[in-house]
């Protein structure tokens, strides 16, 4: 292990106090460290302040010894004639501490004699707000914590770090019952083909929006009960108040955005779409239909139809629908649909500046894929991402042909 110097810096208050600061170098001395002292200097005539000068900023760490003759030194209400060489010594100190805080604030050590007050260390060494070195006894034990902090010995260490650790997320607890966040699929999804495709809304009926003509593509997504019965116009305006929240909890509505909102014949929360695109929505019907919409990302021309990003977006969809307090369905068809196409090209995002891009003429105003299957309601919960899979690969076949 390397040496370390370190330099004494204190009062000559009385003889007691002189007799055991030389105790506390002896005893460092004793254990390897290498201690300045002024009385083990006294033996030639000399520049006391270019001695504690070269000392103090050529030392590993500078023990201040707190004593009330030191704590008024160090404040500056000492005598002038009083203490000249500690009074040296605090200004040089202080002066450091003032130029180079970081590095002298690590290096200058208070240290507590026996017997010692935390008032007795000078101010501008923060002697609350930082930390100081209680020596209870002159003795081998009384001086460990000081030796420890000399020699970069703490007396406790963290342990190695580890791996961290798979933890997959807890179910949600719901009225209508156990479901699992996006990315733990607890079951395969389980379809089933329809006698007849059930019947449902598509966005245009449901908000009437005055610039949704003009505004980006739209993804919408859409979930009907399968025989069961209506819901209550109560139920229907409870449910009502908490969309706009349930938007904003899963990533459909930012928190600065304005949400518009109705309940007249269904309950419904969405965001203004406009001429730059943006626009997305909840909504419940009376049928106990649940229904989402999301507008695609802009890009130099048109909207980009991404499949990680529409997939990822229908899993949250999802989520925020099998979340509302609403009775359990049962079964479930779903539907999912694109409007309009015109303006629509497939690829990644991280094309989306492009300037030129491969956008076909498409004849078709929306590509839809009708609700002719359905899905238990537990297994549209439990596993989110795999049904958003499924939908998005249906709606871009659904959109290449359209």
């Amino acid at each position: 292990m390397r040496s370390f110097k370190v330099f004494v810096s204190y009062a000559h208050d009385d003889e007691a106090h002189r007799a055991a600061v030389r105790k506390l170098a002896e005893l460092l001395v004793r254990n390897g460290i290498d201690a300045v002292l002024d009385q083990w200097a006294e033996n030639e005539r000399k520049d006391w302040g270019a001695w504690a000068n070269h000392h103090i900023t050529t030392s590993d760490f500078v023990l201040v010894v707190a004593s009330p003759a030191y704590r008024r030194v160090g404040d500056g209400t000492a005598q002038t004639a009083g203490n000249r060489g500690a009074q040296t010594e605090t200004a040089l100190i202080r002066d450091l501490v003032h130029g180079h805080r970081e590095t002298w604030v690590r290096k200058i050590l208070p240290v507590l004699l026996p017997g010692r007050s935390v008032d007795e260390i000078p101010r501008f060494l923060q002697p609350f707000s930082a930390d100081r070195y209680e020596i209870p006894a002159l003795d081998q034990s009384g001086i460990e914590g000081l030796l420890r902090i000399i020699t970069g010995q703490p007396s406790r260490v963290p342990p190695a770090l580890g791996q961290v650790p798979h933890l997959p997320p807890r179910p949600f607890e719901t009225a209508a019952g156990s479901f699992s966040p996006a990315g733990v699929q607890a079951v395969e999804p389980r379809w089933a083909v329809l006698a007849e495709p059930a019947a449902v809304q598509w966005r245009a009926e449901l908000v009437r929006d005055p610039w949704a003509a003009q505004a980006a593509a739209a993804v919408e997504l859409h979930l009907a009960p399968v025989g069961t019965a209506p819901l209550t116009a109560g139920r229907l305006r409870a449910v009502a108040g908490t969309l706009a929240a349930a938007g904003r909890a899963h990533g459909l509505f930012s928190m600065g955005e304005e949400v518009q909102d109705r309940a007249d014949g269904l309950a419904a929360a969405w965001t203004r779409a406009g001429r730059d695109g943006g626009g997305s929505g909840l909504a419940v019907l009376r049928s106990g239909q649940r229904s989402a919409w999301f507008a695609l990302p802009t890009a130099t021309i048109g909207s980009v139809l991404d499949q990680h990003d529409v997939q990822a977006r229908l899993s949250a969809s999802l989520v925020a629908l099998a979340q509302l307090e609403l009775p359990d369905p049962g079964e479930a068809a779903l539907a999912i649909g694109l409007e309009p196409c015109s303006l629509v090209w497939e690829g990644s995002l991280a094309d989306r500046h492009k300037s030129t891009v491969s956008m076909p003429l498409r004849t078709a105003e929306h590509a839809r894929v009708p609700a002719d299957e359905k899905l238990p309601w537990a297994d549209l919960a439990a596993a989110p991402d795999a049904v958003a899979a499924e939908l998005t690969a249906r709606l871009i076949e659904a959109f290449r042909k359209s």
